[in-house]
């Protein structure tokens, strides 16, 4: 008797074994590749809370520092046309949330979105740099915070290398209100009178807050590798928690079901999974 090549490959393996099949293995990277896509829409939807979140802190910081002025305005130190450009400045970081926010709805992949965030920052240090410029120029230049501010709680949470190129955008900004005023572009809007100091001394100011904007942007960036470094270290540690998710998938693809138990809060869990074992027949020739 001679046993069929079917028969014989059946034989060699164990009970209950069935060989895998061409569209069990297409499905599987289907499911693989949809996995992939959820990834890729949740991070975008992870990133647009967080540009949301942000446009609540900007629009909420803008409003106080509208009221500080307007407190200025009503003690005498600053005049009107310091409150109307602070006003009109607030009002630019307030209203240009809404358009922003409803196009970063709409991006569907993640180089868009990570140029259209700095175009968002841009217009951001834009804005504060107006405020700067409305609140006396170079005499404000204790300002300044407020770029720092901005390079701190992006640069955190962001690629080493974005609270860099957030402080060159704030440098040149701030450097070219400067040069437009000295070169009468601009009219000046000293809050104490004319400005006397000379133009080499503005420079050097300048130079001086330049410099420690970069010393914020690189505690920013290390403070973002510390975080990164934690966070894998968590994840490796505690698990990235897609192996349910995972174990679920494979035991649906093969006609089973999973399920959990659990007496009450605190005592732990049991998992259990059923799959079915189909035997095939097997067919031998003589």
């Amino acid at each position: 008797m001679s046993v069929g090549g079917k028969a014989e490959e059946g034989m060699n393996q164990p009970y209950g074994y069935r060989a895998p099949r061409r569209n069990e293995d297409s499905k599987m990277a289907s499911l693989r590749h949809q996995d992939t896509n959820l990834e890729a829409v949740s991070d975008l939807k992870y990133l647009y809370v967080k540009h949301t979140q942000r446009a609540l802190v900007r629009s909420v910081a803008s409003l106080v520092m509208w009221l500080f002025a307007l407190a200025a305005f009503l003690a005498g130190n600053i005049r009107s046309n310091h409150l109307i450009g602070v006003s009109a400045s607030v009002a630019f970081l307030v209203l240009f949330n809404l358009p922003t926010l409803w196009v970063l709805k709409r991006i569907t992949d993640n180089l868009s979105l990570k140029f259209f965030s700095l175009f968002i920052n841009t217009l951001e240090i834009i804005g504060y740099t107006a405020i700067i410029y409305f609140s006396g120029g170079i005499e404000a230049i204790y300002l300044f915070l407020l770029y720092a501010a901005l390079v701190t709680y992006v640069g955190v949470v962001a690629p080493r290398s974005l609270p860099f190129i957030l402080a060159a955008i704030c440098s040149i900004c701030f450097t070219l209100m400067l040069v437009l005023i000295h070169l009468g572009f601009l009219p000046e809007q000293a809050v104490s009178g004319p400005n006397d100091l000379p133009w080499r001394h503005q420079l050097a100011q300048t130079f001086f807050s330049i410099s420690l904007l970069f010393v914020v942007a690189f505690i920013s960036s290390y403070t973002a590798k510390l975080r990164q470094k934690n966070t894998s270290l968590s994840r490796r540690y505690q698990g990235t928690g897609l192996g349910l998710s995972l174990c679920r998938r494979f035991i649906e693809l093969h006609g089973g079901k999973i399920w959990a138990e659990s007496e009450r809060l605190g005592r732990g869990s049991r998992f259990a999974f059923l799959i079915p074992i189909r035997q095939e027949d097997q067919s031998t020739e003589e």
